[in-house]
């Protein structure tokens, strides 16, 4: 049942797995009713205990019953959920739930107020640099509004995360601080970020969603350019070459006259992607001075 109800939930983009799924699960009302109501039976303490390791995703004892100890929650409080069959310790000392979807329900049957409560314990014991990514997503959980603290904090990890190759999580990381920055142009800068990195990761679909939003909120031409010439290969990564062909020459005609080198990459990368060299170069040549960029263009439709 759980499975099957679970699937029903879930977007085409997550059951594929171009898209990660929502952490934690999201519940089914039938789920819901199965797990749901046994957590909501357990003590008010064994249930912020099981909050904060449903919460958590470092599986450290130490972090979850320390973040539980600075609520007034002590070890003992899991003994209930022993013994309603919900969750126990391991060999470890881990907090160990019988099934995801019971984690799930401890995390959905919880107060929006409880739930924040749970997150800003945690961001208070994930200390370090080596923890500053869950600390981030930790204190986002918390804000109800712009924070541009927290979305200084959310970048940071964000890019972090893709030094280390992880361009989902960084995209995330970056759509979630626009969300919480309060100036425009910050939420476009991220946006076009978070852009960049759903498409390193192989998202193209999620990559046109995010650069669609930062559209209209960015005005720096630097940052527009950067955000054309990723509209431009997601189309040609979605099989668009004709859209793909329009979006880079636009990109390089509006570099053309701030940056030659750059509108020759731009034009090569349409050139060869839609085999369109003459046409390409025209249309770079009438941008301005940019007499380099058509002879390499040139130079490279030859080879």
């Amino acid at each position: 049942m759980a499975l099957v109800e679970l699937a029903g939930s879930l977007s085409s983009e997550q059951l594929a797995g171009t898209l990660p799924l929502p952490r934690p699960l999201r519940l089914t009302p039938r789920v819901e009713q199965e797990f749901g109501v046994r957590v909501r039976r357990l003590p008010e303490a064994t249930q912020t205990l099981l909050l904060v390791a449903a919460t958590d995703d470092t599986g450290d004892p130490a972090v979850v019953f320390g973040a539980a100890a600075s609520l007034d929650v002590q070890p003992d409080a899991l003994d209930a959920a022993g013994d309603s069959d919900l969750a126990r310790t391991d060999g470890t000392g881990r907090i160990v739930f019988r099934h995801p979807l019971v984690r799930a329900a401890v995390y959905q049957a919880a107060s929006f107020s409880s739930r924040v409560r749970v997150h800003r314990a945690l961001a208070g014991v994930l200390v370090g640099e080596h923890h500053a990514t869950r600390r981030a997503w930790h204190l986002a959980a918390t804000a109800i509004g712009p924070d541009e603290h927290i979305a200084r904090d959310l970048g940071h990890s964000a890019e972090l995360a893709r030094r280390r190759g992880g361009y989902a999580v960084a995209a995330a990381a970056f759509e979630r601080a626009s969300e919480l920055s309060a100036s425009s142009s910050d939420r476009g800068r991220f946006l076009v970020e978070a852009a960049q990195a759903a498409f390193q990761a192989g998202q193209a679909n999620r990559a046109a969603r995010l650069a669609d939003l930062a559209h209209p909120l960015v005005s720096d031409a630097p940052v527009a350019d950067e955000l054309a010439v990723l509209q431009g290969r997601v189309e040609f990564a979605r099989g668009s070459s004709p859209a793909a062909h329009v979006l880079l020459m636009r990109a390089a005609q509006g570099m053309a006259q701030r940056h030659v080198h750059a509108a020759a990459a731009v034009v090569v990368e349409a050139a060869r992607g839609n085999g369109h060299g003459e046409r390409a170069s025209a249309r770079l040549r009438d941008a301005g001075p940019a007499s380099s960029a058509v002879r390499l263009h040139r130079r490279v439709g030859r080879a």
